[in-house]
């Protein structure tokens, strides 16, 4: 599951018959905050505003997830997914569990967390130098 970031360090989970029958994953949203009732709430972009969680169709439930607390420069590490192709770290992204994730650019030059997707490994600086 990809990590999102969320200001209260919970998800709502959604996945439909058809995400279980082709074994994906499903649908998370950031938890937003929580009503004076104690529910959760999301954010609907269609509607532009905080709904319950639970409203929304093929809700399973909530699942907490460490929260990012902390950002700690690169300094030189890369994340090299093969043999021809690395991305400088820009940061250490550093969850409330104490892990680091790092930071990279995506193609479009956009800020990324890495979470495994991308498979490869992370190189120190003294490995070898630029690629």
């Amino acid at each position: 599951m990809a990590r999102i970031p969320t200001p209260s360090g919970w998800i709502a989970v959604y996945r439909s018959h058809e995400d279980k029958q082709l074994k994906q994953p499903g649908l998370t949203l950031p938890v937003d905050g929580w009503s004076a009732d104690g529910d959760a709430l999301v954010v609907d972009k269609r509607l532009g505003a905080r709904i319950v969680a639970a409203s929304l169709p093929n809700f399973i439930g909530l699942e907490q997830v460490p929260a990012i607390v902390a950002v700690l420069p690169g300094q030189g590490w890369r994340l090299v997914v093969d043999d021809e192709t690395s991305h400088p770290v820009l940061g250490w992204a550093i969850d409330s569990a104490g892990f680091g994730s790092p930071i990279f650019t995506d193609p479009e030059g956009l800020a990324e967390i890495e979470d495994g997707d991308l498979g490869g490994h992370i190189e120190p600086p003294a490995a070898g130098g630029a690629k």
